[in-house]
């Protein structure tokens, strides 16, 4: 009887280890397995990344919307204020603007270099003005141009290009860019004859006319890529007042707003 017993206990004291030794092969499998799978996902990703870089890190993707010559700028400056004008007469006269939607004056340019060129000039205006102001916050100067010309570039660029999706108009991304930059030439000349002269009716006069004109560009551009009563109205309407109202927050808040908060600083207690 106890040779059986002692026989039994060997058997089992046998299968146990058969066991442990199966579940440690099955472990050491187990975690072979998910030491190749992570080995796979680091090296896919780090292809992945090496292809985005090689994509998007590359210069030479962004040389096109670059390579414009100086004099070229100044030949499409001239040419705007042209095209101003006889967008006017178009409508005075009722013609329809998408007729003359592929020829030259409605002509988008796709390139990136003028409006960066503008927004970079805008911003040292606005230092110039809050240095005229005497704004005194020399930390955040740089910092507050540079977002709030950047940002107005990129997030107005995108609101107008959804308006345009939404109103179907034949328009690209960086055609939106592009016109919304440009479009800050206004801007700029506002800014510095409004900072060197200092009246309410100088500067809403030439809000009318330098800004007028920008934003009627603008919505010229637009129309002639637009169908529909309804949507051209509504395109107009968003590019015009976010273009013209933006004017009136540079002037106001980073000029005269500054100039006051300072005198009242300044102010002795009585």
């Amino acid at each position: 009887m106890d040779f059986y017993e002692q026989k039994q206990s060997n058997e089992d004291a046998i299968i146990d280890i058969e066991q442990r030794e199966d579940d440690d092969k099955n472990l050491h499998d187990r975690s072979a397995m998910l030491y190749n799978m992570k080995d796979h996902v680091l090296q896919q990703s780090r292809e992945h990344a090496q292809k985005a870089f090689n994509v998007y890190g590359n210069i030479d993707i962004l040389r096109p919307y670059f390579h414009v010559e100086p004099k070229e700028l100044l030949t499409r400056r001239a040419f705007n204020v042209k095209k101003c004008f006889i967008i006017i007469i178009y409508l005075a006269s009722g013609i329809n603007i998408n007729t003359y939607k592929s020829s030259k004056l409605f002509l988008n340019y796709r390139e990136l270099y003028g409006p960066l060129m503008l927004v970079l000039t805008l911003i040292a205006l606005l230092l110039f003005g809050m240095k005229t102001a005497e704004h005194v916050r020399e930390g955040t100067l740089m910092g507050t141009a540079f977002a709030v010309c950047f940002g107005y570039w990129f997030g107005a660029s995108s609101f107008v290009y959804l308006i345009a999706y939404l109103c179907n108009s034949q328009i690209s991304y960086l055609q939106t860019l592009s016109l919304m930059g440009y479009a800050l030439s206004g801007h700029c000349v506002v800014l510095l004859l409004g900072t060197l002269i200092h009246s309410h009716v100088f500067f809403y006069s030439i809000w009318a006319i330098f800004g007028g004109f920008s934003a009627l560009k603008m919505v010229g551009v637009m129309i002639s890529r637009t169908t529909g009563y309804s949507q051209r109205v509504t395109i107009s309407a968003a590019v015009s007042s976010i273009h013209l109202l933006f004017l009136l927050y540079l002037h106001f808040a980073y000029h005269r707003t500054c100039k006051y908060l300072n005198i009242l600083c300044r102010k002795p207690p009585a």
